[in-house]
């Protein structure tokens, strides 16, 4: 018999406030958790979205960037597994899953 798996799916409005994303990000993962979610989904830009591409491109950041690390030690102290769908330094989106 297959084995079945809580997951949570996120839907947010990102600005060009990091802090303030990263904050609300951190709450709905500590509330997934809290639900008993093994995986929790988020949106593109789910942590940045600027108001031009240059403003894009001044965040942008390697799969190890400070905001990235952040957003996998989140995922970790809640035991859940997560995705996210970012823009990196080329422009183009990536996806990648946090174990």
């Amino acid at each position: 018999m297959a084995s079945l798996m809580r997951i949570a799916v996120t839907q947010m409005t990102s600005s060009s406030d990091i802090t303030q994303n990263m904050a609300r990000i951190e709450k709905m993962i500590e509330y997934a958790a809290k639900k008993e979610a093994r995986m929790i989904f988020f949106p593109e830009n789910f942590h940045f979205m600027g108001t031009s591409k240059d403003s894009s491109l001044q965040i942008a950041e390697s799969i190890d960037g400070k905001y990235m690390q952040q957003y996998a030690t989140m995922a970790r102290r809640n035991n859940v597994r997560s995705n996210g769908c970012v823009r990196f330094c080329t422009f183009a989106f990536r996806l990648f899953i946090i174990k």
